[in-house]
């Protein structure tokens, strides 16, 4: 990553005004916690091309990793969406402005993003995520377990009928695992999501597969394997990554770890204090 963001500097040096480069060596810079350089290369981006979804999602994104400001992510999100003719194919704003949503604990407002949505699947290069999985973590996450329940098992139908067309993608096995262990199917769950990381190991391509090993980690939070949890965010925070010590504090998705020993342990080591 350090090779690249040199590659990305010398390009911009020659086109200081391309929306790739800029885009790209804002990726590389917020992969490296380069955060504030990040935030002023995206920012720049969206200038060159406000119609661009990629770096207003990113942008967003980079404010929570870098020092958890939900109200500048949230203000983001904003912006971002009502910029006439806006390209959000991909949903990447659609996804971080749920995640956004559930970090501020309005679950509501989380489902009524997902309802808003005319898509199955939030889908990228590095996620496949239903809307029924998305909505069966707000649900558990306020606190509905029978909603939930529904939610998890409409997404468990989507992917298992998925990977019989498809077994080999790495992010539909992640997926499952993660509706599984929404489902409390503990070893089904650990077996989709392990599998999700074999698909998808660092030798291939390590940024999709640091999230392979988020999602695997989410699981063991789920079913109560906090130790296994912890181990895989403590090497998330020690690689590049869209991981850190200022998500983890405001992620609800965490927040079972928070009296955790061990989990305190680590953010203190990683520079953050425990929440």
């Amino acid at each position: 990553w350090q090779e690249s963001a040199e590659a990305s500097t010398k390009w911009l040096d020659i086109d200081p005004r391309s929306y790739i480069a800029l885009t790209q060596h804002g990726a590389t810079c917020m992969l490296l916690r380069r955060y504030a350089e990040a935030d002023r290369v995206f920012a720049l981006a969206s200038s060159v091309n406000p119609q661009g979804s990629v770096p207003w999602a990113q942008r967003v994104w980079n404010q929570m990793l870098w020092h958890g400001d939900v109200a500048k992510a949230q203000s983001l999100v904003s912006e971002g969406s009502q910029v006439p003719g806006v390209d959000d194919s991909q949903y990447r704003i659609a996804y971080a402005a749920f995640r956004v949503a559930l970090i501020r604990n309005d679950f509501e407002g989380a489902k009524r993003l997902l309802d808003d949505a005319n898509v199955d699947a939030f889908a990228n290069q590095w996620i496949y995520m239903p809307l029924d999985l998305l909505r069966g973590q707000a649900h558990r996450l306020a606190g509905e377990k029978t909603e939930a329940r529904a939610s998890f098992e409409a997404s468990r139908r989507r992917l298992e009928s998925l990977i019989a067309k498809d077994p080999t993608d790495a992010r539909y096995q992640s997926a499952l695992g993660i509706s599984l262990a929404g489902l409390g199917l503990r070893e089904d769950a650990l077996l989709a999501a392990k599998r999700g990381t074999e698909l998808m190991p660092s030798s291939r391509d390590q940024w999709r597969a640091t999230w392979r090993v988020e999602d695997l980690a989410l699981v063991h939070a789920m079913i109560g394997q906090q130790d296994e949890a912890i181990d895989r965010l403590d090497y998330l925070l020690s690689t590049t990554g869209e991981m850190s010590t200022a998500l983890l504090r405001l992620d609800p998705r965490w927040e079972g770890l928070h009296s955790n020993r061990r989990f305190q342990a680590m953010l203190a080591k990683r520079g953050a204090p425990a929440p």
